[in-house]
């Protein structure tokens, strides 16, 4: 299993939760926090690579409005360190 913490568009969170309940057992998504847009994945080894697929897809849709960055933001879990966001979606085993 590969976990993700994400941050996007809060007013997206609805509609990506859906898109991913149509590649059932794809991932699973849970909030972490609305206001803030961050969400966590948690994603089967073997999917891996088309959870990728389908976050570059759909990516533009997702992005947080901060206007400079189109690609989603990634975020550090809340309980390590905060780094600056970068264009590259951190993961943990």
């Amino acid at each position: 299993m590969h976990t993700f913490f994400l941050r996007i568009r809060t007013d997206r969170i609805s509609l990506f939760r859906f898109l991913l309940e149509g590649y059932d057992g794809l991932a699973v998504l849970s909030t972490v926090d609305v206001q803030q847009g961050l969400v966590r994945l948690i994603v089967p080894k073997d999917r891996y690579g088309e959870l990728w697929r389908l976050l570059a897809a759909i990516s533009g849709e997702l992005a947080p409005e901060n206007g400079a960055n189109t690609a989603l933001q990634s975020v550090q879990p809340p309980q390590l360190p905060k780094q600056p966001n970068s264009p590259i979606i951190r993961h943990s085993y």
